[in-house]
């Protein structure tokens, strides 16, 4: 679903805002994506103190994290947030583009499998 005009409130928890909204520019559904991103890093990283988790979310805002930290466990869900957090949100993929894209299949078939 596509939102008919673009907001510029700053509603959500500040840690989990995007680049736009930080910077008090309109933003569209985007914005979800990109926290939805920051969450999906959150569940592959062990972060020991919420500074580091702070940090890290600041490298991410900056395009200086480096996402091969991730790792070869997490090689599928790297590339997901590489691309779910993009700094320009013309760039980050849809809801819809997500589930169907290689990576969220590949993660889901990762996941599915270790169920069995």
């Amino acid at each position: 679903m596509k939102l008919d005009k673009e907001l510029k409130e700053k509603v959500g928890t500040t840690q989990y805002q995007s680049p736009e909204q930080l910077l008090g520019k309109s933003y569209n559904e985007k914005v979800d994506i990109f926290a939805i991103g920051l969450i999906l890093l959150e569940l592959c990283l062990y972060f020991t103190t919420n500074h580091e988790k702070q940090v890290t979310f600041q490298q991410i805002h900056q395009k200086t994290f480096n996402f091969k930290s991730l790792g070869d466990e997490f090689s599928n869900e790297q590339k997901l947030i590489e691309k779910m957090t993009q700094t320009d949100a013309s760039l980050r993929p849809s809801a819809n583009e997500i589930l169907n894209s290689e990576d969220y299949k590949a993660l889901s078939r990762t996941y599915k499998s270790n169920d069995a």
